[in-house]
């Protein structure tokens, strides 16, 4: 859980990015945002991978069984299960 905070904190952070760079690019027209630009957009990508992936995990399956055996030897009245049943019926 906070892994994916982070790398949602880290994306906004990258999307901020690409919008100061693309701002940059048009208003100087140099080309040296382009390389920013590119480093950016990849790490977006990395990044929306990695949650995609965390986001589609699949819990291990429960491994620890448990079973209750109830005692049929022993009278109604000390059964709680039994006094329980007969309250309903």
């Amino acid at each position: 859980m906070k892994k994916k905070h982070w790398l949602f904190i880290c994306l906004l952070f990258s999307i901020l990015l690409i919008e100061l760079t693309l701002y940059g690019l048009l208003q100087t027209g140099n080309t040296c945002y382009l390389l920013s630009l590119f480093l950016s957009t990849a790490s977006t990508i990395y990044i929306f991978y990695n949650i995609y992936t965390l986001a589609n995990q699949k819990s291990p399956a429960a491994k620890n069984y448990h079973f209750y055996f109830i005692h049929n030897d022993l009278p109604g009245e000390h059964d709680v299960f039994f006094q329980q049943l007969n309250k309903r019926m």
